[in-house]
């Protein structure tokens, strides 16, 4: 047991003037939370950590969606191209059913037949049914064909006002597949082979059907007329022929460009019958695209009859044919960019993602070419308690700043401290650095009772 010689102690050792146990206890409870709430607050480290990484990441970011954009642009301007191309190559296939159909009835109304409108009700449901809305002009010229139509069943005419008649609602029907045609030109210019077969598909196929009926109409009236009215009927029917032959020249044009480079080659492998006997039936009802007002415009009405209705029957086949291999290759090239377009977004949130994992784990160029100057206290705890002691020894009240009074003579051995902070206790208690006095740090922290101390004489061991 410490033993003081010449000294009176007692269970409480005395305090400084001006000190109290109780003001000791509230300053040594008080400041390790006041300096634990504002400590990691005032730490400028982390201010500044949380900055760089936050002007970093919206920098980085910024840059990466700017980029992504920029990439983006073209493959969804090329999706959206290939995707209405491929909406209005739908339209091609029932709008010529249609047309052939339309042309049969005109047929029918020159020769004083009455029309028989299944057919045509039929081929408009479809054109009705691949409506969807998308493209509002081709919708708008739907709705006049409709109406049109509608006044051409409850009036349909004989003999030249038939022909008159049906021939303002098949140039409305032309109309509509140039508006359909048009749309394969906002595709990209690689596609030059869809565009060419939605062409030949939705624009000489159709002007062959119908400059084939009116052939044969014109044909009919012109024998009706007689010798004395034939000639402008005649006329007419020369310019159908013309136009017959025209036609089968720009078809031929575009399907060997459409087919070139095998796009689309099982399309010839499959319909190059049908089109050697378009061929051939161009040829039989256009032998020349020459103007002129021989015996050879005045060609049997029977014949040409026959041979439209075969051509209308291998244009129908063909225009089948073609306009399926059109949508097949618009679609294969709307998921293609669709498939760029998600592997595009696909690296830009990857991109994204390991810049948040390296920037959260990491510290950045800026954090490692400005340090901090943090002061001793704030660094390293033991410089702390260091210079809280010195600054009780001056006579200077309070901690160091940032520091939470704790040290080696705070009366606690907590787990993990060293002997030495036991030692310099005992040697700050007995005196044996102060002259045979208690020193000030002790006197000063009323704190340090790990046991009452006798009033008994002896000596120091």
């Amino acid at each position: 047991m410490l033993h003081f010689p010449g000294k009176a102690t007692s269970n409480r050792l005395s305090l400084p003037p001006g000190r109290s146990a109780a003001g000791t206890e509230q300053g040594r409870v008080r400041r390790p939370v006041e300096n634990m709430n504002s400590g990691a607050a005032r730490d400028p480290r982390r201010r500044l950590r949380f900055a760089v990484r936050a002007v970093a990441l919206v920098a980085t970011t910024t840059a990466l969606l700017l980029l992504g954009s920029a990439a983006l642009s073209p493959v969804r301007r090329d999706a959206a191209a290939a995707t209405a191309a491929a909406r209005s190559a739908s339209w091609i296939q029932p709008t010529v059913q249609f047309l052939a159909a339309l042309a049969d009835q005109q047929s029918a109304a020159v020769r004083g037949d009455r029309p028989n409108w299944v057919d045509v009700n039929a081929a408009l449901a479809r054109i009705v049914a691949v409506d969807d809305g998308g493209d509002p002009v081709l919708t708008s010229r739907r709705q006049g064909l409709e109406q049109h139509l509608e006044g051409l069943r409850n009036t349909p005419g004989r003999a030249d006002t038939a022909y008159s008649s049906f021939s303002a609602v098949i140039d409305l029907t032309l109309d509509l597949l140039r508006r359909a045609a048009e749309a394969a030109e906002t595709v990209p210019t690689d596609l030059t082979g869809p565009r060419h077969l939605a062409g030949a598909a939705a624009l000489h196929l159709p002007e062959l059907i119908a400059e084939a009926g009116r052939l044969e109409d014109l044909s009919r009236l012109a024998v009706a007329a007689g010798p004395a009215a034939a000639a402008p009927m005649r006329a007419k029917a020369q310019v159908a022929r013309h136009q017959l032959a025209a036609a089968g020249s720009a078809l031929e044009t575009d399907l060997e460009l459409g087919l070139d480079g095998g796009e689309g080659s099982e399309v010839v492998l499959n319909l190059v019958g049908g089109v050697d006997r378009l061929h051939d039936l161009v040829g039989a009802l256009a032998p020349s695209a020459t103007l002129t007002n021989d015996d050879s415009s005045a060609a049997d009405p029977g014949t040409l009859a026959s041979d439209r209705a075969d051509l209308a029957e291998a244009a129908a086949r063909l225009t089948a044919g073609l306009s399926t291999s059109v949508r097949a290759q618009f679609a294969d090239r709307r998921h293609a960019a669709d498939r760029a377009a998600l592997t595009i977004m696909s690296a830009l949130a990857g991109a994204v993602l390991c810049l948040l994992v390296l920037i959260g784990t990491s510290r950045t160029i800026v954090e490692r070419g400005f340090k901090v100057r943090l002061s001793g206290a704030q660094a390293f705890p033991l410089l702390g308690r260091t210079a809280d002691r010195r600054r009780r020894r001056d006579g200077r009240e309070g901690p160091a700043d940032g520091v939470d009074g704790k040290g080696p003579h705070s009366g606690t051995i907590e787990p993990g401290r060293s002997p030495r902070s036991l030692t310099k206790i005992l040697s700050d208690y007995d005196g044996s650095t102060t002259g045979g006095a208690p020193s000030p740090d002790w006197l000063d922290n009323g704190r340090h009772r790990a046991a009452p101390f006798e009033e008994t004489a002896g000596v120091r061991p």
